[in-house]
């Protein structure tokens, strides 16, 4: 059953205007409505941020125990259109689910009964926020307006301390020493799973023992990562190939020696779990995308095959 603490008052309009950046304000105002259109779909949470946002988690599929997949996206709050990217996706999903339809070759309804998909649009409410409304929170507002530099957030990358979440997985090669409390904006953290948005994440990950493969969305230059270091878990490579024809972003190479560990979902899921992780850049370039609805069907046409091929592919 939907959460109800993730409905606020519902759109006035009966259709929904994904292509928006999405703040988190946004996000929960669509997830509302959406919760109300389909029963299909449920919305739970996640854990909590800093500053105590609930981050949503919206479970499509019959049986909670199939093989399932997980979709993440709004890591980084620059990637203003991953959100609303997966939002649409949730959306069509359910629609097509509702009418008993297909799209690209795959029968909605099998794939509702046989695989479980599991969709976080937003994993750094607060980022997003700070970034659309700037040092708004008086308990965070001198340390974030130190961290940053101006009262310009339009380029803030971090949580509520200023952590770079992607890199708050894993063990990087940097080690912050400093009190976490003037911690310049884009380090990795005190340590790994020091946030509480990752420590949710990782915790919901080793619960969910069935999740087959993560795939996450980004929006810094047009590739895909599917290994860490030189190591890759088994059909990472042939998998890699399907999802790159599919969405026109290019596999890294493989390297010729190990590399660091880093600090991303990638190389923490394919360490500790063993198991497939997809990191898809949704650019041609490292440009910070515009507030621009033209950006937001451009990269959901490239991306919609992919998300609705990927679980049966796993």
């Amino acid at each position: 059953m939907a959460d109800k603490t993730m409905q606020p008052m519902l759109l006035r309009t009966s259709k929904i205007r994904y292509h928006r950046a999405c703040d988190y304000r946004t996000l929960t105002e669509i997830l509302g409505e959406l919760a109300v259109r389909h029963p299909s779909l449920e919305v739970s949470g996640l854990g909590t941020s800093v500053l105590d946002r609930p981050i949503p988690v919206v479970t499509i599929g019959h049986d909670p125990h199939s093989r399932s997949i997980l979709y993440l996206g709004g890591i980084h709050p620059t990637d203003v259109m991953t959100p609303a990217v997966l939002l649409r996706f949730v959306s069509d999903y359910a629609d097509a689910l509702e009418n008993g339809g297909r799209l690209y070759n795959v029968s909605l309804p099998y794939l509702y009964e046989s695989r479980t998909i599991r969709v976080i649009p937003m994993l750094n409410p607060d980022g997003y926020e700070i970034r659309r409304y700037g040092a708004a929170e008086e308990v965070v507002r001198d340390r974030l307006l130190k961290q940053n530099g101006s009262g310009d957030f339009r380029t803030w990358r971090g949580n509520a301390r200023g952590v770079d979440l992607w890199r708050n997985f894993t063990e990087c090669p940097e080690k912050i020493t400093d009190d976490e409390e003037i911690c310049p904006q884009g380090t990795a953290g005190l340590s790994p799973g020091s946030e509480p948005e990752i420590s949710a994440l990782c915790n919901f990950l080793r619960i969910m023992d069935e999740t087959a493969a993560v795939l996450s969305l980004h929006m810094d230059g047009n590739r895909l990562r599917y290994f860490t270091g030189d190591h890759y878990p088994a059909r990472s490579r042939t998998l890699a190939r399907l999802l790159a024809r599919m969405t026109g972003c290019s596999p890294e190479p493989l390297p010729q020696v190990p590399a660091d560990s880093g600090g991303s979902l990638t190389d923490w899921f394919i360490r500790e779990c063993g198991r497939p992780a997809f990191e898809f850049g949704c650019l041609t370039d490292e440009t910070i995308v515009p507030d621009n609805p033209e950006d937001y069907r451009t990269i959901y046409a490239a991306f919609r095959e992919a998300l609705f091929s990927a679980p049966l592919m796993i």
